[in-house]
């Protein structure tokens, strides 16, 4: 059998049929009444011709299709992993690299039920990596023979007529012991100590996070243009940017918002803190101009754009100057900082920083979540297994997010 949930693979029959379907093909059960509606189907377009092919095999005709069969499960076809194959095998060129399709994770994941759920933190991506390096070295160690389906560089006609089955990592969701390789008599699963060893990584309270250092040079603001009438030179409640230069916003309406390129961090003198600035992709453009001139030069327009950024003019037209030196001219978008009060966190901005830390659940809780969302029950358990989730993560938030207390969220 191979796992194939694809709309070609699935009929709509009765329950009780389907409880009862076992390993029978449709064929042997439907064809002598269904075969010419299947073809009528097929001839009008109703059903493809792998629908069609699929309804009307026999048991004989499977070796036929058996390497097909494997290299659906087994080969990943999305363009995105094979170029990150072809450059992990120019970087190691003596090492095997296997590719192991999402569907075979995903299938290990819902079967042993580890629940994957993006909304509470990044750890899902980690589990699956390791999900994926352990059953692909399964694979290897359990089947020598399809190694050509899965490794780089070693795909090739194989033999695969004796396979009794295409769903190969069934073994590892239904063993009742130990699955050993026939080849090697190594132990390549132990459903008691591996299904262990998941949960064991799956519940890591905390796991190594990188997030992309980003530096804009797109856009020069945000996109929506406002009318005249919005701006407050006409009574409006929005600051406008011109949209072309000579136009005036009371008149063509404007930006309210220019696109930051990156930041650059400075020390307050007289207040003895430090400051995040916002440096445009317009300026950006500015500084590249002025780089191309000297380091010099580019310094000192740099600081003329900080200072201009800095400085307050007053109703009367009085401007005050703050004093500041330069610490990091150049700092990405979602930069890494860490400091005494808030611990680890991502600077996103010059006002809006992101938590690093990441919000911890465990597979219980996990589990209730899922369980809720696909439940049956009747609201008053629902409404006692969202009140249980809740106050578990309030009391996470409440020990480890210290970046809330910014803005007062404890007190809302």
């Amino acid at each position: 059998m191979i796992k194939d949930n694809s709309l070609d693979n699935r009929v709509l029959v009765h329950p009780l049929v389907n409880r009862e379907k076992d390993t029978i093909f449709a064929s042997t059960r439907f064809a002598k009444q269904t075969n010419g509606m299947w073809r009528q189907w097929h001839a009008a377009g109703l059903i493809s011709s792998r629908k069609l092919r699929n309804l009307q095999m026999r048991p004989d005709e499977i070796d036929k299709y058996a390497s097909g069969f494997v290299a659906r499960q087994l080969v990943e076809t999305r363009q995105i992993i094979k170029l990150t194959e072809q450059i992990v095998a120019d970087q190691y060129p003596d090492t095997k690299i296997i590719a192991v399709k999402a569907g075979l994770s995903s299938q290990l994941r819902k079967e042993l039920d580890f629940p994957k759920n993006r909304e509470v933190n990044h750890y899902h991506h980690a589990f699956d990596a390791f999900l994926a390096a352990r059953i692909g070295t399964y694979l290897l160690k359990r089947y020598p023979n399809l190694e050509p389906f899965f490794t780089y560089g070693k795909f090739k006609k194989t033999e695969v007529k004796k396979l009794k089955s295409f769903n190969f990592i069934r073994d590892m969701t239904h063993a009742k012991d130990k699955i050993v390789a026939k080849e090697t008599g190594e132990i390549v699963w132990d459903n008691a100590s591996d299904i262990n060893e998941l949960d064991r990584i799956y519940n890591f309270k905390r796991m190594l996070i990188t997030h992309e250092v980003r530096f804009e040079t797109a856009s020069l603001f945000k996109q929506t243009l406002y009318a005249a009438k919005n701006s407050k030179n006409r009574g409006g409640s929005r600051q406008l940017i011109p949209k072309k230069k000579g136009y005036l916003v009371d008149i063509y309406g404007g930006y309210t918002q220019e696109t930051g390129s990156y930041l650059s961090v400075v020390r307050l003198t007289k207040k003895a803190m430090y400051a995040v600035v916002k440096v445009s992709t317009r300026d950006a453009a500015k500084l590249a101009v002025a780089k191309s001139i000297s380091e010099q030069k580019e310094n000192e327009t740099l600081k003329k754009i900080i200072d201009g950024k800095l400085s307050k003019t007053s109703k009367k037209g009085k401007t005050t100057h703050q004093l500041f030196e330069i610490v990091l001219p150049r700092v990405g978008q979602k930069t890494l900082f860490k400091n005494s009060k808030y611990n680890q966190f991502l600077v996103n901005s010059d006002t809006y920083m992101h938590n690093y830390q990441e919000l911890w659940m465990p597979r219980e809780y996990q589990r209730m979540w899922k369980d809720i969302l696909l439940s049956n029950h009747g609201d008053a358990q629902i409404e006692g297994q969202l009140d249980q989730i809740f106050k578990f993560i309030v009391s996470q938030v409440n020990s480890y997010f210290n970046l809330y207390d910014i803005n007062q969220f404890r007190k809302k």
